[in-house]
């Protein structure tokens, strides 16, 4: 992956999003899961250190983190502190991450606040903004809109 990123980066591009584990993959034997796990938590250190070589943030986007074994999310959060002071390209880490979970974490903060009553007119007040605030990924924080459309 790293030589990919060097490649996106002599082409001019900003930002790079990977799918590592999707939340389907929980699914699996565990066998395969585990075996999986140990070569993340391996590739975490290997990327960790060249990332910082190579002035590379890493972001790490999951909608389900708490699933993911201790020694992967003790490595995920290394790579991540150790990296997110590089101001260079960006790589953004899909892991045990899925779409539909995003979009129901999204509705369930967004219900909160209407049973609050932060949020009383539904139709004028619910929009990409309040959507874009309530992604759970932040992926709205990374990329700006522009770059999404």
């Amino acid at each position: 992956m790293i030589d990919f990123a060097k490649w996106c980066i002599e082409e001019g591009i900003e930002i790079l999003t990977v799918y590592a584990f999707s939340t389907e993959n929980w699914n699996r034997e565990k066998k395969e899961i585990d075996v999986l796990m140990s070569i993340f938590v391996k590739y975490c250190n290997d990327l960790r250190v060249e990332a910082k070589k190579q002035n590379i943030k890493i972001n790490i986007f999951s909608t389900d983190f708490e699933r993911l074994p201790s020694n992967v999310k003790a490595g995920v959060k290394r790579m991540v502190s150790e990296t997110e002071s590089c101001t260079g390209f960006q790589m953004c880490i899909c892991l045990s991450y899925g779409s539909r979970g995003e979009i129901v974490n999204a509705c369930k903060t967004i219900a909160k606040k209407v049973q609050r009553g932060e949020i009383k007119n539904l139709e004028n007040e619910i929009d990409e903004q309040v959507s874009r605030a309530k992604n759970t990924t932040k992926v709205f924080e990374i990329c700006n809109s522009t770059q999404l459309n």
